[in-house]
């Protein structure tokens, strides 16, 4: 780790900086899509982690209700996400 903040070059290819450069923009416009979509419909997209906590239950539970075609996963920038209101529907099913 450097300590004494001495100057830094670093070399960076300019096809290297293009590439991070579109790969920044597209996931900043997925998000913003993501909050218009969200403002739209008054849903939001879940992650796993957040499902797992809301729902207080685990990846495998959420993995199994996915396969028997309980949950379906929407994918979000090539991350899985799950609609709000579905989980709440399961919840409100499951707890009847």
């Amino acid at each position: 780790m450097i300590n004494d903040y001495s100057e830094i070059t670093f070399n960076i290819k300019g096809s290297d900086l293009r590439a991070y450069s579109r790969a920044l923009i597209a996931e900043t416009k997925a998000l913003e899509e993501e909050k218009a979509r969200e403002m739209q419909t008054g849903d939001r997209l879940m992650t796993v982690p957040e499902v797992v906590a809301f729902a207080k239950t685990s990846v495998s539970t959420l993995a199994r209700m996915e396969k028997r075609g309980v949950l379906v996963p929407r994918y979000w920038n090539g991350e899985k996400r799950y609609l709000y209101s579905e989980i709440m529907n399961y919840l409100n099913r499951k707890s009847i």
